[in-house]
């Protein structure tokens, strides 16, 4: 369900990127200012928003893996007994810059180095109540190649040494 969700707001948000061609466009800084959505894909998927102006990218990523409480909570209920079944909650922070490869003006290729911060759990199940397990804070790195087009349309694919693979488009001004 949820990589059917991702894959809507894609489409979605690629179609609303066909109309920029009418757009009247404003240059600011002489560098492109805007925001793309996407998601990581694969086993670690996540819904992604990545926002950038002034050559400096930042992005939150997030699984929005909900519990019904801690583990603690779960300890004091007794009971039936508490299994991991593999699933996970995670949340993740990127920031680096954006460096123009390939451009005429500000429209072309950027490069866009990242410093990764995430938030994980576990997921536990008792058989009625999902806990959450203790919280991992995680560092890594990413690196995205954006392109931004004439028209505004832009496109963005890279990789994390956190989650992997994400895709995303947008739209920049």
């Amino acid at each position: 369900m949820k990589k059917l969700l991702f894959s809507v707001i894609f489409l979605i948000s690629f179609y609303t990127t066909i109309s920029a061609q009418t757009t009247k466009r404003f240059n600011y800084a002489k560098q492109p200012t805007g925001m793309t959505l996407g998601a990581y894909v694969g086993d670690e998927s996540q819904f992604k928003v990545g926002v950038f102006s002034h050559y400096v990218y930042f992005s939150f990523s997030s699984n929005f893996a909900s519990t019904d409480g801690n583990y603690t909570n779960a300890d004091l209920t007794g009971g039936a007994s508490i299994q991991d079944k593999g699933k996970y909650g995670i949340t993740q922070y990127n920031l680096g810059p954006a460096i123009p490869l390939f451009n005429k003006e500000f429209y072309g290729i950027y490069i866009v180095p990242q410093g990764t911060y995430s938030r994980k759990f576990n997921i536990l199940d008792d058989g009625t109540n999902k806990y959450k397990g203790d919280v991992v804070g995680e560092w890594g790195g990413a690196v995205d190649l954006m392109y931004v087009d004439h028209s505004g349309f832009t496109i963005q694919l890279g990789g994390s040494s956190v989650s992997g693979i994400n895709i995303g488009a947008g739209y920049s001004f």
